[in-house]
């Protein structure tokens, strides 16, 4: 049953772009070049970090990029500034803006970021109130919103599960049908696998592929400063995670337990863990529940995700709680600025100097 309700719903997905393809349902064209970063799988494919990431590199490159985003599960409706760009971050509250978005404001504090259902409106928010003009929107989680057209379009894949060995949901984890990817310019590949890349070459050998890797993860306690000079695998900096004893790893994010065995890898003592639902929304309860089980298993104590961290009540958190988290950089990232300046008509902007 569950693989027939897969191939029904790549059936309709795949007729849905067609349309859009075809032209009998309009792409909007926006006023500045696009760049959309998605995946074909929900949730935990590294989406939000690929942007800050594809930000940052044109940031340094000389080019003024807006992210638009969906700004999913806030409260608010209506087409939203979360960020000037003007290095303030973010200018209204989490609930509001939707954790992701707030999150990149708050590391991405020269670059605007705009919540919106339609990223049509998110662009002429960000082209009339930002405090900076942009040179190029950034979809978020971009590869599914048809209605705008996009100069690039790149996918995201997966190597612990490549869109090419996974199916349509509900049978699948796929958004829509394996056969969506032939829309892409390039791909990402985040945790570079060579399997991965080799199958990925194998179906797409003229397409660019680009691998992502983590930096060395960072940790500081809740309310501190995020880090803004994150150290690279190549450098000769080291960053241990500070905080000394064992610790209790809780987060709301679309794969846990990926989170937890993180830590482990890094080298943290877990005495427990527990895991809320995707993008859960923390109230006084959540915090008391985790504190508790964090005494009773013997924690010295408690961690978790900078995407949770924004989203928990209050600052004032009972005990010592860490915040975890990490950066992607890539190896070739000039080869990356470059071909989005070739396919994006940007390559006549000067270089930053």
């Amino acid at each position: 049953m569950l693989s027939i309700l897969g191939s029904t719903w790549g059936i309709l997905t795949s007729f849905r772009a067609s349309l859009y393809e075809s032209g009998w349902l309009p792409c909007r064209n926006l006023e500045r070049p696009v760049i959309s970063i998605g995946a074909l799988s929900v949730g935990g494919a590294g989406k939000t970090p690929t942007t800050a990431l594809v930000a940052s590199l044109l940031s340094e490159a000389g080019i003024q990029p807006a992210i638009l985003s969906r700004g999913y599960r806030r409260r608010s409706t209506a087409a939203l500034l979360v960020s000037h760009g003007d290095a303030r971050g973010p200018i209204v509250e989490v609930d509001q803006a939707g954790d992701e978005p707030f999150w990149l404001a708050s590391v991405l504090p020269t670059v605007p970021v705009v919540v919106a259902k339609r990223r049509e409106e998110a662009a002429h928010v960000a082209l009339t109130a930002a405090a900076v003009i942009p040179d190029v929107f950034l979809l978020d989680d971009g590869f599914q919103h048809l209605r705008v057209a996009r100069n690039a379009n790149l996918l995201i894949v997966n190597p612990e599960q490549p869109f090419w060995e996974d199916a349509p949901i509900p049978s699948g984890r796929l958004r829509e049908a394996s056969s969506a990817a032939t829309r892409a310019d390039g791909f990402l590949i985040v945790r570079a696998d060579t399997e991965a890349a080799r199958g990925l070459h194998n179906r797409f050998p003229e397409h660019p592929r680009f691998e992502l890797t983590r930096q060395i993860p960072c940790c500081w306690p809740l309310g501190q400063e995020i880090p803004r000079a994150w150290p690279t695998t190549e450098s000769n900096e080291a960053t241990e995670i500070r905080f000394k004893g064992s610790a209790f790893a809780f987060a709301g994010i679309a794969r846990p337990e990926r989170f937890f065995e993180d830590l482990e890898a890094d080298g943290v003592t877990l005495k427990g863990q527990y895991a809320f639902p995707d993008h859960h929304e923390f109230r006084a309860q959540d915090v008391t529940r985790v504190v508790r089980m964090a005494q009773e298993c013997g924690a010295d104590t408690l961690v978790t995700t900078e995407k949770d961290a924004v989203r928990l009540p209050n600052k004032a958190f009972p005990g010592p709680l860490w915040v975890w988290g990490y950066r992607l950089q890539t190896s070739s990232p000039e080869t990356l600025v470059s071909w989005l300046k070739d396919l994006t008509g940007l390559s006549s902007l000067p270089d930053a100097a």
